[in-house]
């Protein structure tokens, strides 16, 4: 092992890059595993071979998880994890399209319009619990398959392995099969944006990025970024038309339909529920400093949310950060100040964090780690609206556990910061050639 925390063995020449002592082969770059034959063998298949291994591990994994929900967790610890919740709505969601309402004009609704479509798949399936899961674990494991996708062209081997890992966070394993949480749907139209835009597939980043706003609104927050760092004039508008003009030919509709309730969706996230400015599961420090008697009304956790996004996209364009830099940035930023951070949240900036901690275990230790105060601060953050934990002095050891998963995580975005991760260093070494 190298000295400063990288994986991977120290034979080659050492060289530092950004204050960091790195190993390097004849590639430049450390190898980890050193030594593990099968992902040698399977490297060394086909495209479309490796694409399936990845979604074969996923799919025995994610199966695995639900068949011990379903048939250990459930019937004998049901009282102590609970139902998750969401699951009702949408079901009943679906199931009003199916029954042939539209969203908004028949039924209410603060999701956004496309996610809702959706559900109406597992729900015709049956809607069970166990058909829930499937889906949105058939969803974690196209994350997996683009993550690697996405990112081979600059190393084949560390991408397998970031496709690898993002199957290990815990918050997925918590929340994906187990959870049943329709993020697993938000976390592909997440990230596919950024991928494709890294391989300069411009017009179907676009329609990424639109299928993503129109799911849960989370790449509304990068975008910013995403067109300072399109690349061309050119490129950016054909970025932003794109985005704009599915945006508006799927939006329109509604409007025209049932303008007012249409836009309760954009009120529930920016102001939320005016009794839970704060969110009602949430589980940032600003919801538990709510409990004490610390109020932020609605317009405030706008205020600082707006300019947390504004604020990092600027600083970022200062301080010449690359897309993925940046992008990561951004996120960190927006979930310091955004009063309504849920646990599975998490998945969006952690998963931007892969490509280093694939390099460093201090890192991926942190990511890892953070997942247990967090998830124990969820006990006392009022799972749903009511409390799991109803003891006065409930908020202080919630804001105490919350702030020892955010102190992590903060860490863990510490030490991206000043090296490259091998996204970055094979975009230079390829611009440069």
């Amino acid at each position: 092992m190298v000295e400063d925390g990288r994986f991977g063995p120290t034979t080659g020449t050492s060289v530092r890059r950004c204050g960091a002592m790195m190993s390097a082969g004849e590639d430049g770059t450390a190898r980890w595993p050193a030594s593990w034959p099968w992902l040698d063998r399977t490297l060394a298949k086909p495209l479309g071979e490796k694409v399936a291994t990845l979604a074969v591990i996923g799919f025995i994994f994610y199966l695995s998880l639900i068949l011990l929900d379903n048939f250990v967790l459930r019937p004998y610890f049901g009282d102590v994890i609970g139902y998750p919740e969401d699951l009702s709505a949408y079901r009943e969601r679906a199931q009003a399209i199916l029954d042939g309402q539209i969203p908004y004009r028949d039924f209410h609704s603060e999701s956004p319009p496309l996610i809702m479509y959706l559900f109406v798949i597992p729900q015709a399936l049956g809607g069970d619990i166990w058909i829930y899961q499937l889906y949105f674990s058939a969803f974690s494991v196209l994350t997996a398959c683009a993550i690697y996708y996405g990112l081979r062209r600059f190393d084949d081997r560390l991408a397998f392995l970031s496709g690898l890992l993002y199957f290990c966070l815990p918050f997925g394993i918590i929340e994906i099969p187990m959870g049943a949480q329709d993020e697993a749907i938000t976390l592909l139209f997440f990230l596919l944006p950024l991928l494709l835009l890294l391989n300069n597939k411009v017009t179907a980043s676009a329609f990424g990025v639109a299928i993503g706003a129109l799911s849960k609104l989370f790449n509304v927050l990068v975008f910013p970024w995403m067109l300072i760092r399109a690349g061309t004039g050119k490129d950016r508008t054909r970025l932003l038309s794109t985005v704009m003009l599915i945006g508006v030919a799927f939006v329109v509709p509604f409007l025209i339909l049932a303008p007012e309730e249409f836009l309760n969706f954009p009120r529930y996230y920016l102001l939320g529920n005016p009794d839970y400015p704060t969110g009602g599961s949430s589980i940032s420090p600003w919801h538990f400093l709510k409990q004490s008697g610390l109020d932020i009304p609605g317009w405030g956790g706008v205020a600082m949310t707006l300019g947390a996004i504004f604020g990092s996209t600027y600083l970022a364009y200062r301080w010449k950060l690359t897309l993925w830099e940046g992008s990561l940035f951004v996120m960190v930023a927006f979930f310091l100040f955004y009063p309504k951070i849920l646990f599975v949240f998490f998945l969006m900036p952690v998963a931007l964090m892969i490509p280093w901690a694939i390099e460093d275990r201090r890192v991926m230790l942190r990511i890892m780690a953070m997942a247990l105060p967090l998830f124990l601060a969820v006990s006392f953050s009022g799972n749903g609206m009511d409390p799991m934990t109803d003891a006065s002095w409930g908020w202080v050891v919630s804001l105490l556990l919350s702030l020892a998963g955010w102190v992590l995580f903060l860490q863990a975005w510490f030490l991206t910061r000043g090296r490259r991760c091998f996204i970055d260093r094979e975009r230079s070494a390829i611009s440069k050639e």
